[in-house]
């Protein structure tokens, strides 16, 4: 418990920063933000058969749909994040550190000006169990969701149209599903 109520003290405080960054005042989130759709989770990534094929993935390429994700990952590695040139690069485990994704829906508040990252997990070639702890910092599902003023040019319209955290979430997770 202890360690859950820390990350979420720094996710608040990560959203803070967000906030100042994009000109608004530092508690412009505050409020939106809620305990039960921001799960904090124990992800396991069972060794790979030693017949799995190099690039097997542990989980395939995706982004994340919420506000942000904290992650804290072993030191077995296997994490990567797809550059803007399209290259996946490794993310190496730092002891005492975590990985902070952007997810769709900052995405979707600054019109683009922050983006979502795609990651997948990589085969564990370690022949161990791979683990990560994870919060996803999300918002309320009643929260109301637009374009921030301040990631619109004068004349530009939004790239997205407004919703509630909630529709988002939906939203994405129906898209996931058409692949099925």
């Amino acid at each position: 418990e202890e360690y859950n109520n820390s990350v979420r003290d720094l996710g608040l405080h990560l959203s803070r920063l967000i906030a100042v960054s994009l000109g608004m005042p530092a508690n412009h989130f505050d409020e939106t933000f809620d305990p039960k759709k921001s799960p904090m989770r124990i992800l396991r990534y069972p060794p790979q058969s030693e017949k799995a094929k190099f690039n097997q993935l542990g989980a395939g390429a995706h982004t994340d749909w919420g506000w942000i994700t904290l992650l804290s990952q072993d030191s077995l590695g296997g994490l990567e994040v797809e550059t803007v040139s399209g290259d996946w690069v490794c993310v190496d485990p730092i002891p005492g550190t975590f990985v902070v994704n952007l997810g769709d829906l900052l995405q979707r508040w600054t019109n683009g000006t922050y983006h979502s990252s795609l990651h997948r997990v990589m085969n564990n070639q370690s022949g161990r169990n791979r683990h990560s702890v994870v919060l996803f910092y999300n918002q309320a599902h009643e929260t109301h969701v637009e374009c921030l003023p301040t990631c619109l040019e004068a004349g530009e319209t939004p790239k997205y149209p407004t919703c509630s955290a909630g529709e988002h979430i939906l939203e994405r997770y129906n898209a996931s599903r058409q692949h099925l």
